[in-house]
This record gives structure tokens, C-alpha cells and sequence, in this order.
């Protein structure tokens, strides 16, 4: 199949000191079975049918080429302590690795997936069959019970915007708005991390641990406040962890003695784009990105800038101007070689990238404890982490995921620039913002 252009743009936008690499790690109490796991595992990437796939240059364009030599490796590590992941080269390679360690608790999962293959919510995808073809394989089911059939034809309509559809259409001329909104984008200058004048920014290869990071969970009491105070702001809770990201970095680095308070900051934030007749799609990427710039942050009541979020996110969700990222990326590709010398510039793109899954494993149709955590016999999935990638300038990302009732903020950073200590501080400073407002 040939590559979308989003998936060109995720192709070309890696490197080995960037690697565009999304991982999920799972933490079980007691211990699998790692046969039957692998077993589970290679259905599921049959099912998904990128599993063994490389990436292949024609004279016609990139191509997604099947290569038998090239299957996902499944790993079985007796460390104990952290592992580290070597970039995926999809010219050689598959697009997806997995780790199993044994630890104090049981067993920690970790699935690395290449970006260009799937978005966050198509890898967590695959993640929910791989765990329901586990369980159906231990309870002796067969292993595709309770498992959406899937069309695999859908793969070719994957890059469908919608442009000629009622909706869009009745929207089309609204879509100035978003030209305008991306020139003001490329044009303005924001703050990054750490100031724009450090020679910090690294050239070297990646710390010996990749990827780096940091969690801490919201526990459910904490999330119920959380979301009783969004409902009488009339905004959602994902409008109140992007407000206090942009306090957060503001106090952080006011704590640092950088920058001023007239500065811009610019939080990337994934946006999925399925629709309804997508539940038949294998796992794919489908999702686009949209930024949002805040000033004066300081001068700024809380309650108002989430509430500014929620208003700009929803003209961006009504008016569909969350397809004019993709229609950018997909006319810049016209051009022979522009997308990549574009991906390529290593131009910074924001001062952190916020992505927010919401609960991928509310319906799976595993069993479930009294907790809500999924029970696989006498195994239990007690945490799921999801970790999106750093960029040159953005040395942080924060993913979260909503799970059991419990809220799991991950925080991958980069360690060459960014101490442990700078980690721990910021995470801090997060959790403090949102225990404060619950």
C-alpha cells in the first residue's frame, strides 16, 4: 500500500536522536505466560496486518511493503531494571517491538510501535485485542471471540477527510479561518523549555535509557472533584489539564528565573479524526494535530483560560478546522522531496505536546474486578502508561490516560537536557495545580 502523507510526515519526521516512536507499557500483578503472550501477540499483528511490513522508496512514491523476514520481535528480558529501546528503522525492520520483564509487582509489558504505523488510539487498539486473544487463549476460546471483525479493504479509504461530505462542505467557508490561524502559528514566536540561547540542545545520541520517564496517578476521588468543578465551568477535563500544563510551565520556568510574563507558549495536541464507520478499520493513523498558543499567562485567571480553551477546541471540533493540519501536510506532499526537506528543517514546533487518550480500555469486553482493572485469571492489569515522543526544542511530552478510575500522567523527557530532578520538579508542580483546583 502506498503511504498517506501523514504517514510520510511521521516517516521522515524520526531520527536516532529523535526517534518518532510511541510506546504503552502495562503493568500486571502475577505473571503471564509468555509463550501463550507471543501466540496472543502474533494473531493480533496478523489481524492488524502491518505487523511485518517495512517501508519501501519506488519511483512512484514511499510504499508499505510486506517482507516475511521482517517480524516484530517479542522479547523476554530478566532485568529487573529498566531497558532501553533502540530506534525502529522501518527500512529494515518491523514496525513494532515488545519487552516483557519480570518486576517486584509481576510483570511490566512495554509495546513500541513506530508512529508512522498508528496514532495513540489505534495502538491502544491493537493493545485491547492483543489482551482479549490472551484471554481467550487461556480461558481455551477461540482466540478471535468477542472481536470486531475487521475490513482490511478500509485500509485504502484511510486517509479520508471527509471534504465532500455534507458536514464539511457546510463548513467550507469557515476554512479561511484555519489558514489564517496557521499563519499566525507559523509567524509567532513562543518559549521553549529552556531558553532558546542554550547550546544544551543535543546533537548526541540518546541517553542510555529510552525512553525516560516520570508518571504519577490521579486517584479517583481526586478525578470525581476534578470533573464536578469542570461540569460547573461548563468545560471538560481535558480543557482543565491543558490550563494547568500552561501554568505549570509558566510557574516552572518563573521557578528557573526564565523568560517574562508578556511570553507564548504552544502545547501540540493530537486530535483523533475516526468517525463511526472506523470501528471496522485495523489499526491505522488517524488523527491530526492542532496548537494552542496562550500569552500572559500570569494576567490570566485559571477558571478563564480553561474556559478559552474549551471555546477554542470546540470551534476547532465544529468547524472541522482540525483537517486543515492534514490538508496542509497533504498539499505540501504534492511537491516532490518538500515534505521531507519541511519534517527535516529541525525547526522547534512547541514548548510541550499534551495527548490524552481518555479511557482506551472501558470497553474490551475483558473481565473486570471490583476495581475496574481487567483480570486475565489470576492476572491484573493494575496500570497502563502511554508514552508520546520528544522533539528537537520540545525536551518534554505528557501523555495521559484515564484507567480503573484512577488518571495516569506520563511524562517523557529528554534526559540529555532535562535532569531528573527538573522532571520531578515540573511533574510537581502539575500535580499541584490540578489538586488545587479539585
Amino acid at each position: 500500500m502506498r503511504m498517506t502523507s501523514i504517514e510520510q510526515l511521521h516517516f521522515f519526521d524520526d531520527n536516532p536522536q529523535f526517534p518518532n516512536n510511541i510506546f504503552a507499557r502495562l503493568q500486571f500483578r502475577g505473571h503471564l505466560q509468555p509463550e501463550l503472550m507471543q501466540t496472543a501477540f502474533s494473531q493480533a499483528v496478523a489481524r492488524h496486518v502491518w505487523g511485518n511490513s517495512v517501508v519501501r522508496s519506488t519511483g512512484w512514491g514511499w510504499f508499505w511493503h510486506e517482507d516475511p523476514a521482517a517480524q516484530p520481535k517479542f522479547i523476554w528480558s530478566h532485568s529487573s531494571t529498566d531497558h532501553s529501546f533502540p530506534p525502529i528503522d522501518l527500512n529494515r525492520e518491523s514496525c513494532c517491538r515488545v519487552v516483557c520483564r519480570a518486576t517486584a509487582l509481576g510483570t511490566e509489558v512495554t509495546w513500541q510501535v513506530h508512529h508512522a504505523a498508528v496514532d495513540g488510539q489505534g495502538g491502544l487498539q491493537f493493545v485491547r485485542d492483543w489482551l482479549l486473544i490472551y484471554e481467550n487463549l487461556l480461558e481455551g476460546r477461540p482466540a478471535q471471540s468477542g472481536l470486531v471483525p475487521l475490513e482490511t479493504e478500509r485500509l485504502r479509504y484511510r486517509n479520508r477527510l471527509g471534504l465532500f461530505t455534507k458536514r464539511y462542505l457546510s463548513q467550507s467557508w469557515k476554512q479561511p479561518l484555519g489558514l489564517f490561524g496557521a499563519a499566525k502559528f507559523l509567524f509567532r514566536r513562543f518559549a521553549t523549555l529552556l531558553d532558546e540561547t542554550s547550546d544544551a540542545w543535543p546533537e548526541n545520541s540518546l541517553a542510555s535509557t529510552f525512553p525516560t520517564i516520570q508518571s504519577f496517578q490521579v486517584d479517583a476521588a481526586t478525578i470525581h472533584k476534578l470533573k464536578r468543578q469542570c461540569k460547573h465551568l461548563n468545560i471538560q477535563l481535558n480543557d482543565w489539564l491543558l490550563s494547568s500544563l500552561f501554568r505549570t510551565i509558566r510557574r516552572w520556568r518563573r521557578e528557573q528565573g526564565l523568560g517574562n510574563s508578556q511570553e507564548c507558549f504552544r502545547i501540540i495536541v493530537p486530535v483523533s479524526i475516526r468517525t463511526a464507520d472506523d470501528r471496522w478499520l485495523p489499526a491505522a493513523n488517524r488523527a491530526s494535530l492542532v496548537q494552542l498558543d496562550r500569552l500572559n499567562i500570569d494576567d490570566t485567571h485559571p477558571c478563564h483560560l480553561a474556559q478559552g480553551i474549551h471555546y477554542e477546541l470546540n470551534l476547532i471540533r465544529n468547524w472541522l478546522l482540525d483537517r486543515f493540519f492534514l490538508l496542509g501536510v497533504r498539499l505540501t506532499n504534492l511537491a516532490p522531496g518538500l515534505l521531507r526537506r519541511t519534517v527535516k528543517s529541525n525547526r522547534r514546533r512547541a514548548t510541550t505536546m499534551l495527548t490524552n487518550l481518555g479511557k482506551p480500555l472501558l470497553r474490551t469486553g475483558l473481565t473486570t474486578n471490583e476495581a475496574g482493572q481487567i483480570q486475565i485469571g489470576s492476572l491484573i492489569l493494575e496500570r497502563l502508561e502511554l508514552i508520546a515522543p520528544i522533539r528537537q526544542g520540545m525536551p518534554i511530552s505528557f501523555a495521559v490516560v484515564e484507567y480503573a478510575g484512577e488518571l495516569t500522567m506520563t511524562l517523557h523527557y529528554d534526559q540529555r537536557v532535562v535532569s531528573p530532578e527538573m522532571a520531578a520538579e515540573i511533574q510537581r508542580i502539575y500535580r499541584e495545580e490540578l489538586e488545587v483546583f479539585a
